[in-house]
C-alpha cells in the first residue's frame, strides 16, 4: 500500500497498480466506501520528490551470503545485488473530477509510468507555450 501524504478525500488508504495494458489504476479506500480510478482519468501529474539511494546493510549481507555459498564470484554478486538502486517517488494528482492526492511510491514499476508521465505532460506544456 503507498503512503498518503494528502488528499481531497480526508483520511484515506490507496492501492496502486498496473494494469494488463500497462496503464495507472488507483483504488482510494475511505471507510466502506472505495473510489477507483484509472490513468485516464488523471488532469494533471506532478513529481513532487524522488529519493534514489543503495542500501548498504543490503549489499553487505548479499556479499556475505553470496560469498558463502558460491565462494570469491558469489561475493561481488551478492554485493552488487544486495546493493542495488531503489527508487521512492511523491507525486500529486489532479483527477478530472476535481478530486486530488498526494502520495509517496515505492513500486518501481509504477515509477517508472509516472516517470513517463510527467515527461510527456512537461514536453506538451512546452509545445503549448510555443502557439
Amino acid at each position: 500500500m503507498a503512503r498518503v501524504i494528502e488528499s481531497s478525500f480526508g483520511d484515506c488508504a490507496l492501492t496502486t497498480g498496473l494494469s494488463f495494458g500497462g496503464k495507472v489504476k488507483f483504488t482510494i479506500v475511505k471507510g466502506w466506501k472505495a473510489t477507483k480510478y484509472d490513468q485516464s482519468q488523471f488532469k494533471s501529474v506532478e513529481e513532487i520528490d524522488a529519493e534514489v539511494f543503495r542500501s548498504g546493510g543490503k549489499a553487505a549481507a548479499g556479499a556475505i551470503i553470496g560469498g558463502v555459498l558460491t565462494g570469491g564470484i558469489g561475493f561481488l554478486a551478492g554485493a552488487a545485488y544486495g546493493g542495488r538502486k531503489r527508487k521512492t517517488a511523491s507525486y500529486l494528482i489532479h483527477f478530472e473530477d476535481g478530486e486530488y492526492i498526494a502520495y509517496e511510491e515505492k513500486n518501481k514499476s509504477v515509477i517508472k509510468v509516472f516517470d513517463r508521465l510527467v515527461e510527456k505532460q512537461a514536453v506538451q506544456m512546452r509545445l503549448a507555450d510555443k502557439k
